[in-house]
């Protein structure tokens, strides 16, 4: 009989020529999996990173933007302000004016017509007299000045009537000045 011999299980033959340490290294198939995982991952980081770059190039115009604005704001506020000042001047102003106008009013009563007469009562003051005041209301004027005679007085309230613009004068009172000529008041009607 023969003996059986077993067979060896097989064994590697490497037919590398090369040495250990110049081979290359083998890895296992997980590992060059997960490489290539890594890889994949590192190219999508790609398109994330420039969109992350292109956010921030927004963020900085968008802030320079804002800046700018916040300085727009600054001045506008500062137009409002200045824009304040001169309506409260202007609201200043037209009160004074009103009070004016008040005051006007009540001086000259109806300032249309009154301007007529007055112009007419200027107009015909003979020669050497004046008139120091002018005051009225109600239709009714006093007139109150000095004039060189009596006849000066009598001939201008004479003048009034006969200008048409008045339907009567009056002699008020008549003194006689300390220098020369009379003190009057004529009281004038409409």
């Amino acid at each position: 009989m023969q003996e059986s011999t077993t067979l060896k299980p097989s064994t590697f033959v490497d037919l590398n020529i090369l040495p250990e340490e110049l081979r290359p290294l083998r890895h296992p198939a997980w590992y060059v999996l997960g490489v290539i995982g890594v890889l994949v991952a590192s190219a999508l980081l790609i398109p994330l990173y420039r969109v992350q770059q292109a956010d921030s190039a927004e963020t900085v115009r968008l802030t320079a933007e804002l800046e700018l604005i916040n300085e727009e704001m600054g001045g506008i506020q500062l137009d409002f302000g200045r824009a304040r000042e001169v309506r409260l001047e202007l609201e200043e102003t037209e009160a004074a004016i009103a009070k004016l106008n008040e005051e006007r009013q009540a001086v000259l009563g109806d300032g249309q017509e009154l301007s007529k007469d007055l112009f007419v009562v200027i107009g015909l003051v003979p020669a050497g007299a004046h008139v120091g005041s002018v005051g009225g209301g109600g239709g009714q004027l006093t007139l109150s000045g000095e004039a060189l005679s009596v006849a000066d007085v009598l001939g201008y309230a004479g003048a009034l009537v006969g200008s048409g613009g008045f339907s009567e004068a009056r002699v008020a009172s008549l003194a006689i000045a300390a220098g020369t000529g009379v003190t009057f008041t004529l009281e004038v009607t409409r």
